[in-house]
């Protein structure tokens, strides 16, 4: 199956020819849920879909303190 941008333009990302590190984009992403959940962990993990256990395993990964 190909998707394009008109399939679901939210999700929808173009991988820049010169390379991409899905480590930074994890680390963002942790950073932006937790921002926008104003540090909420239980919210910022919701924000993710993904569970509140995953998401604080992930913030020791990167080593985020909250």
């Amino acid at each position: 199956m190909v998707m394009n941008v008109d399939d679901n333009p939210q999700y929808f990302m173009l991988i820049p020819s010169t390379g991409f590190s899905l480590d930074k984009l994890e680390k963002d992403l942790l950073l932006q849920a937790l921002e926008n959940s104003q540090h909420n962990k239980t919210r910022a993990a919701q924000m993710l879909g993904i569970t509140r256990s995953r998401f604080r395993s992930m913030l020791r990964k990167y080593n985020i303190e909250c």
